[in-house]
């Protein structure tokens, strides 16, 4: 069995069925929306958000938001951060490393350089009792930032990573 190949990409409606069929339960769907929300209307879109699938050879798998608007403001006071948010996995998909490849330096920074050139940190807030995924965010390189902020479903941590800009 090959080791599977995990992709970014930005979302796309060829995306859609994969990623709007799968459901989070339990814990899961309390920490996180699933993408359905997003792609199905319920969250309201913005410019400043970029929807991002997770392929695994080339089927979508995962997606998150990568969110440059005004609510990264109660995550960082970097004007170049860019707010990680919804990540979820299909999951299917989960328990086999796909979540930490793409959110490793070699998968993750690059797709940030080409698509938000100007961003420089990645943040994020992980709700305190989301054990699993604080590891998760850790192992991938993510720091915590000491801070907290209090998000829709309770206490989240703030995490952070730095990425050399593109330019």
């Amino acid at each position: 069995m090959h080791s599977a190949h995990i992709t970014l990409a930005p979302c796309a409606p060829a995306h859609y069925p994969a990623l709007t069929a799968y459901r989070l339960s339990g814990e899961q769907a309390s920490f996180s929306r699933a993408p359905c929300d997003w792609l199905n209307g319920s969250i309201p879109y913005s410019a400043t958000q970029l929807a991002v699938s997770i392929l695994r050879d080339g089927e979508a798998i995962g997606f998150f938001v990568l969110d440059s608007g005004a609510d990264r403001a109660a995550y960082s006071a970097n004007p170049r951060a860019v707010l990680l948010r919804s990540m979820s996995l299909n999951p299917k998909h989960q328990g086999n490393g796909h979540a930490y490849a793409a959110l490793t330096a070699t998968c993750l920074n690059p797709f940030v350089q080409a698509h938000l050139p100007a961003c420089e940190e990645i943040v994020l807030g992980v709700h305190h009792a989301n054990h699993s995924a604080v590891r998760l965010y850790q192992r991938a390189g993510f720091h915590d930032s000491g801070r907290t902020h209090m998000g829709l479903k309770g206490l989240q941590y703030i995490y952070y990573r730095r990425i050399a800009r593109a330019d």
